[in-house]
């Protein structure tokens, strides 16, 4: 059991490492980024997954706060929407900017496994410095100002694509980082729209 702990606070410390590292270097860290998660699996397993279970968790702990005000539905239903926006809002991101990639860009250029690793990874990392801020602000909502840096996001994409798209070229790099910031923004948000409204 004690093993098992210090493994999850280990694997917390390291994801909290690699987002500080993205925002404070980014290019140095990106190029970290493809050493360490050579293929998709890999970022899903070290990365995407642990980090959806941490913002879940965080999530539940909030709401432990606010006890006395908790209604045991609306619980489900907002960990249930933060879920799916996490988790679809990502998928739609990635395939969603792997076919403008695959039709605009990069077609013929780099296999297609390679393009969706690149998509994959680029969302996955760039998407977590948003949860990071949204755990922030619900942690301490006068906070709420942050929701503005996200678009340092845009930066971190921007430094991002020549490392994980080497084959693209700079005249693309500002239109493609701004089609990637809007999906990684506008299409969680979406996803956690249209849930509520379902399960509503």
């Amino acid at each position: 059991m004690k093993e098992y702990l210090i493994k999850i606070v280990n694997l917390i410390k390291s994801i909290f490492l690699r987002i500080v590292k993205l925002v404070h270097l980014p290019l140095e860290e990106w190029v970290h980024i493809t050493q360490d998660y050579q293929n998709v699996s890999s970022v899903r397993k070290n990365f995407f997954f642990p980090c959806i279970m941490l913002v879940l968790s965080l999530t539940f702990i909030n709401a432990l706060f606010k006890w006395s005000d908790l209604v045991f539905s609306e619980f489900l239903r907002d960990t249930l929407v933060r879920f799916s926006s996490l988790f679809a809002g990502v998928y739609f991101s990635v395939l969603l900017l792997n076919e403008v990639l695959r039709i605009k860009w990069v077609a013929g250029e780099a296999s297609d496994k390679d393009n969706f690793y690149g998509c994959f990874t680029l969302t996955v990392f760039s998407s977590s410095i948003m949860w990071c801020m949204d755990m922030i602000q619900m942690f301490i909502p006068p906070f709420f100002f942050l929701a503005v840096l996200n678009i340092y996001v845009a930066y971190v994409i921007w430094c991002g694509l020549p490392i994980l798209f080497r084959q693209l070229g700079d005249n693309h790099k500002g239109l493609l980082t701004l089609i990637a910031f809007a999906l990684m923004f506008l299409i969680p948000r979406a996803v956690g729209y249209v849930m509520l409204r379902i399960i509503e």
